[in-house]
């Protein structure tokens, strides 16, 4: 398991090895200063120039001129070098700040090539996209997600894994020291822990509005917004205390933030791939009624619930062609759906009407493997506490088991 880094670590020896990685790539013939400006330790600034007559460098300092400020602590920068954390995450949560060289507030595509080439192990193509959908079409007679209990590695690798199936697996997050835990129990020992909560989509999702927590910050990145609070804030006002909600109104909702240390005791990587494959887990914590809208994501996922039940509609890849896919920030591990499939308009979306789906309950203890590529829509059924793990670090296993070897992929699990 990668252990947190100390602020001990110089970042510039660190950013070092990663710069090689760019000189193959249009990104080092361009003349550009990256600044990394720490905001908890100014003495460990550094910035990566890259020109056309040399190759990319890192130096310690501020540039007078830089070209891009990257705004972050110092421990959020070595939790990305290190793989335990990822930029899109970070910068949707608002502890990184991007701008140009006079300050003026940058989107995150801005810099998304130069971090995937610095942090990312492997990269999606157009062919991986192709191969991933193809594979889907291999699945048409899987009507159901099979539920198992004891699965094996072999048997995970064989019957699931390499053929891009979704599978729940019984039991094992009952084993978590996390299951032990109540909201008032969590938020007695960790409610100091500061959380980012999203609270509004963007104009171009079909969710419907969240209500509104009273919060210390508020901070919109990406088109969403979400307010900073800790962890008993959060448990206090939201979890225990669900404010009332207007027609259509959806709860505030904790979203995909980045285990803390603290917490990372309380769980178990999932048994079937290295612990190095997936980058710091999420955690997902709100009331009933909180939602995920249909997304996919391009990476090997595993959703573990340790409180309440969730219901999710799942759509092989094969499906996409039906589901109005969009980018969301050029992330490449990600697309969100413009169809609402909890309310669907078929007039806005005909194709919609020839989606198959298989839906299913994940329950307190279980797993679900979400294989690369599978739509899912998520709702909480009850208060619900979830952990999940993005193999960021391989290729899909999918690809791999066909023998496709994609740009940095790893094919070993």
């Amino acid at each position: 398991m990668n252990q947190t880094p100390t602020h001990h670590t110089e970042p510039s020896r660190l950013f070092e090895s990663r710069a090689a990685r760019l000189r193959n790539d249009s990104l080092s013939t361009a003349t550009a200063v990256y600044q990394w400006e720490f905001s908890d330790a100014p003495g460990e600034d550094c910035y990566l120039s890259t020109s056309s007559d040399q190759p990319p460098r890192v130096h310690r300092g501020r540039h007078p001129a830089p070209t891009t400020r990257l705004s972050i602590s110092l421990r959020d920068h070595l939790l990305l070098l290190s793989g335990q954390q990822d930029p899109l995450t970070t910068f949707t949560t608002g502890r990184l700040r991007l701008s140009d060289g006079q300050g003026n507030p940058l989107p995150f595509p801005a810099v998304q090539r130069l971090l995937l080439l610095l942090l990312v192990e492997w990269h999606v193509t157009p062919e991986s996209i192709a191969a991933i959908e193809a594979s889907g079409r291999k699945l048409d007679n899987v009507t159901e997600i099979q539920r198992v209990k004891d699965l094996s590695r072999e048997e995970f690798e064989r019957h699931f894994a390499s053929c891009g199936q979704p599978v729940i697996v019984e039991g094992p997050v009952k084993r978590w020291r996390a299951s032990s835990f109540t909201p008032h129990t969590l938020r007695d020992t960790f409610g100091e822990l500061p959380m980012s909560i999203f609270v509004r989509p963007a104009s171009t999702e079909p969710a419907p509005q969240t209500a509104r927590p009273t919060a210390s910050q508020e901070r919109t990145t990406s088109g969403r917004t979400y307010v900073q609070m800790t962890l008993r804030e959060y448990i206090d006002t939201v979890l225990l205390n669900p404010p009332p909600l207007a027609p259509g109104e959806l709860p505030p909702y904790l979203t995909a933030n980045s285990l803390d240390a603290s917490l990372m005791e309380l769980i178990e990587y999932p048994p079937f791939f290295r612990p190095e494959a997936f980058i710091r887990p999420k955690l997902w914590l709100g009331p009933s009624g909180t939602v995920s809208h249909v997304h996919r994501d391009l990476i090997d996922n595993f959703l573990a619930q340790v409180w309440g039940r969730k219901h999710l509609r799942l759509f092989s890849p094969d499906q996409s062609r039906f589901l109005y896919p969009r980018r969301v920030d050029g992330n490449p591990f990600y697309e969100a759906s413009d169809v609402d499939v909890s309310a669907p308009d078929f007039e806005k979306f005909p194709e919609l009407r020839h989606a198959r789906h298989i839906d299913c309950e994940l329950r307190p203890g279980e797993m679900i493997f979400l294989p690369a590529g599978w739509w899912h829509y998520v709702r909480a059924l009850d208060m619900s506490f979830s952990v999940n793990f993005f193999a960021v670090n391989q290729t899909p296993r999918v690809l791999t088991s066909r023998g496709a070897q994609h740009s940095g992929g790893n094919a070993e699990a």
